[in-house]
């Protein structure tokens, strides 16, 4: 955050606003006003925010009591990401960042091998939408989120969010209407399979295309960066850690792609005794991070966990890619490993049972959209878990925006 740039937008939005009534009747006011408020509102994201922003077409906006036309309009929204993605083919968030002055369309035409007139065209939208900065005349440099698009996570990102998750979004409204409007709850038969023109479900689909399984793991990393996790509010070394040998199993990632969680355990526990062990499909494994004091091990919830007495039993973001029935599936598989004292660690949305925020929505469509999955409520969770044959303990949050839980789960 460049915290000269917030002051100064502060001092304009407070001059700008100061008589509403002016505001409500000088349309070139106005129009100031939501330019002012919305840079000021990009200043204070976090990288993920900015990223929500652009790939989820959210509309909420910081000073919305300002003037009812403040938020976004909805028209074009979509055209952002398909722009965006276009940027990151022709690689001009890395070439605006690595500038260290702004570069004209020419220069830049040069560099991408591209007709001026189109570039200055694509360059010009993405100005528009605050994705770089139009500094003069065919001249234009990076801005926070050009430095943030510029990564690779951000370029994986985008790229899923065009590649693979639109044409699932575009298959939706036929999937239910030759449905009949009812939820989806077989992962074989969701809007993905017309989407992506396939009869897989999603994560059979996805390792045998490794362009979009990569996009789809730079998504993963970049979701949640910067935001807190379950280790900042699960009690670790009192209840994983405590009494426990090098031989204990003291976390188990089930399906934990390609160990971001294992290896920031590791990284806050890095002396700690027992076993980390990581699990998931051949295709993730092979992915996976290599970290001293994370096993890896080659393994499918749908069969008998072969991991006995654990301490914990962690699965963030899985139950949520499944209805019901699976879940309880899953639950149960991990159920007849446990002892007394494992506990099985869900890290997912635990969404209040009214009021849901545009965020928690777009993420729970998503899960139907792609999964014929679900976000859940706190009610839901009760029930679910009670159908499993296993107990609430105690729900840990760590995120006020999404409400991202880790639900401890024991016998």
């Amino acid at each position: 955050m460049d915290t000269a740039k917030v002051t100064t937008l502060l001092k304009q939005v407070e001059e700008l606003s100061g008589d509403a009534d002016k505001v409500a009747h000088d349309d070139a006011l106005r129009r100031q006003l939501v330019r002012a408020s919305r840079k000021l509102s990009q200043e204070l994201e976090t990288p993920a925010e900015t990223w929500q922003r652009i790939a989820y077409l959210a509309r909420d906006h910081p000073l919305p009591l300002l003037h009812p036309s403040l938020g976004r309009p909805f028209f074009g929204l979509p055209l952002q990401i398909v722009v965006a993605r276009i940027a990151v083919d022709l690689d001009l968030f890395g070439l605006l960042t690595k500038a260290s002055s702004p570069s004209s369309v020419a220069a830049l035409a040069e560099q991408t091998s591209s007709e001026p007139l189109l570039l200055g065209r694509i360059l010009r939208y993405l100005a528009a939408t605050d994705m770089i900065e139009e500094t003069s005349e065919d001249h234009f440099g990076a801005v926070a989120t050009t430095r943030l698009f510029a990564t690779p996570a951000s370029r994986g990102s985008i790229i899923h969010q065009y590649d693979t998750a639109f044409p699932c979004w575009q298959g939706l409204p036929q999937f239910l209407a030759e449905t009949g409007y009812v939820n989806s709850t077989d992962p074989y038969k969701c809007a993905a399979q017309l989407g992506l023109k396939t009869a897989l479900p999603f994560f059979r689909w996805l390792p045998r295309h490794p362009h979009n399984l990569e996009a789809f793991n730079h998504l993963m990393t970049l979701q949640r960066y910067g935001q807190p996790t379950f280790l900042d509010v699960f009690p670790v070394e009192e209840k994983l850690l405590s009494g426990a040998t090098a031989d204990t199993p003291v976390f188990v990632d089930v399906a934990g792609g390609v160990g971001y969680q294992s290896f920031a355990f590791r990284e806050k526990f890095p002396d700690a005794p027992g076993r980390v062990i990581l699990q998931d499909l051949p295709a993730m494994i092979e992915q996976a991070i290599t970290k001293d004091g994370v096993e890896k091990m080659e393994y499918d919830f749908w069969t008998a966990q072969p991991v006995k007495g654990a301490r914990a039993y962690y699965m963030r973001n899985i139950m949520h890619d499944y209805p019901d029935d699976k879940c309880v599936t899953i639950l149960g598989n991990i159920r007849e490993a446990m002892t007394a004292d494992s506990v099985i660690l869900i890290d997912d949305m635990v969404l209040p049972n009214e009021g849901q925020n545009h965020m928690q929505c777009y993420l729970d469509l998503t899960m139907l959209t792609a999964l014929a999955g679900m976000e859940r409520s706190r009610k839901h969770w009760q029930a679910l878990v009670d159908r499993a044959g296993l107990t609430i303990q105690r729900i840990h949050t760590y995120t006020q925006d999404l409400q991202d839980s880790v639900i401890v789960v024991g016998l």
